[in-house]
């Protein structure tokens, strides 16, 4: 049974109260809309004034969100501004290899999805913007733990080899991605399902930070060499759509 704690309660309700558009109220109308004692309300309110989660006023002597808030919105803001200025590039994917197409971010030993776009040919593995894919099993894993700093991608091999039995020796894992970040390339075949390939090529800033990765994935039976040539143009024109449309 799922206990509450009460304290956790009333700060997620007062951050609550404080993020509707305009809200600066004072102690009293807090008080008054959470209806809570002033006495628990005081020292909640001043911790969190202490820390910059909340900002007060000393003329109004309103509270308000406070900028240590924005802070923490940073990293979502700029997953929204992803999708945003990405969305019209995956789609363009997506219609160029009549695949589909996507755009897609590392998160730990996975990959999130960003951004999806279907063409016409559809794949028996559906996948949806928001799910999360394995970075060893995907194409797009691949290319972004290829084009990782050595230290991460050290982090990242000792971190799947301690949780499965059949991890590949660290020299071949070197040398694979090595091929990888030569080729620019990422090729993955039935390992996130079985029929499907992918194919994914890294997606970086102008300043040369990694971004994500671009991906097509398509039914194995259609892969052939005249495909292979068709996405691997197909991605590079995305990559420049999508760094011209973030620049």
């Amino acid at each position: 049974m799922r206990t509450d704690v009460k304290s956790a309660l009333r700060t997620i309700s007062l951050l609550e109260l404080l993020s509707r558009p305009g809200a600066e109220l004072t102690h009293t109308q807090i008080v008054e809309c959470l209806d809570v004692p002033k006495s628990s309300l005081t020292p909640l309110l001043q911790t969190l004034v202490d820390h910059g989660y909340i900002s007060r006023d000393r003329i109004t002597h309103t509270y308000s969100l406070g900028e240590a808030i924005d802070h923490l919105m940073t990293p979502a803001r700029h997953l929204i501004f992803l999708r945003e200025r990405l969305a019209p590039v995956v789609i363009q994917l997506a219609e160029d290899t009549d695949e589909t197409a996507l755009f897609g971010i590392r998160q730990g030993l996975e990959v999130r999805v960003i951004n999806m776009a279907q063409g016409n040919t559809r794949t028996p593995y559906q996948i949806h913007e928001g799910e999360h894919l394995p970075l060893k099993a995907s194409s797009a894993g691949k290319t972004i733990w290829a084009h990782e700093t050595r230290t991460v991608r050290v982090a990242l091999f000792q971190a799947i080899e301690a949780n499965e039995e059949n991890s590949p020796s660290r020299a071949a894992f070197d040398r694979d991605m090595k091929d990888v970040a030569q080729r620019g390339i990422a090729i993955m075949r039935d390992k996130l399902a079985v029929g499907v390939t992918s194919v994914s090529t890294p997606l970086f800033t102008s300043d040369g930070r990694l971004l994500g990765a671009l991906s097509v994935g398509l039914l194995s039976a259609r892969y052939t060499e005249a495909m292979h040539e068709k996405i691997v143009s197909a991605l590079q024109r995305a990559v420049t759509a999508a760094q011209e449309r973030l620049a």
